[in-house]
């Protein structure tokens, strides 16, 4: 009996080897992580499973497990990540599709960037100051003076970079 099972065991991992590959991510490179979890409230069907693009920065002694920094926000991975979650980011791809965007969301992002500004009413209103940095709901949030004299806050991911150096205190 131990011998049949050590038989089965030997078939079912050569069997296993043929399909699998040694994952091949060099330092430095970008990859996409999985993310399986759905969140209450939010669609299975159309969430995105990728997350990314990540930089790896460091490996494990045998290769299988990865720390990753994410390439937008510089946020490092509190854990390190297996490779089976893990798939080759194509900057291609991605540069295709930044540059073949439908029309009216390259129309909405080109007046957008452009004004710095907030619609209300069909009316755009400048940003005239950008001041009072505050946490509110652990984000960071901006007290914005806009043009026609209201202010409003508004979350950190809102305001460009560009907008705080031009606009800032």
């Amino acid at each position: 009996m131990r011998e049949n099972l050590k038989d089965s065991n030997e078939s079912s991992k050569h069997v296993y080897d043929r399909k699998s590959k040694e994952p091949n991510f060099e330092l430095g490179s970008k990859v996409l992580l999985h993310d399986p979890t759905t969140k209450k409230g939010e669609c299975l069907k159309l969430k995105q499973r990728w997350k990314g693009p990540y930089l790896i920065v460091d490996k494990d002694d045998n290769g299988l497990l990865y720390k990753l920094r994410h390439c937008t926000t510089g946020n490092e991975q509190t854990s390190m990540v297996h490779s089976n979650r893990l798939k080759a980011f194509n900057e291609d791809k991605e540069a295709f599709y930044n540059r073949n965007t439908p029309a009216s969301a390259n129309v909405q992002s080109s007046t957008q960037s452009q004004t710095d500004g907030q619609q209300l009413d069909d009316d755009w209103y400048e940003i005239r100051k950008v001041t009072s940095r505050k946490k509110v709901g652990c984000k960071d949030t901006f007290l914005v003076l806009w043009t026609d004299g209201t202010t409003s806050r508004k979350p950190a991911a809102n305001i460009t970079d560009y907008t705080l150096k031009r606009c800032s205190m």
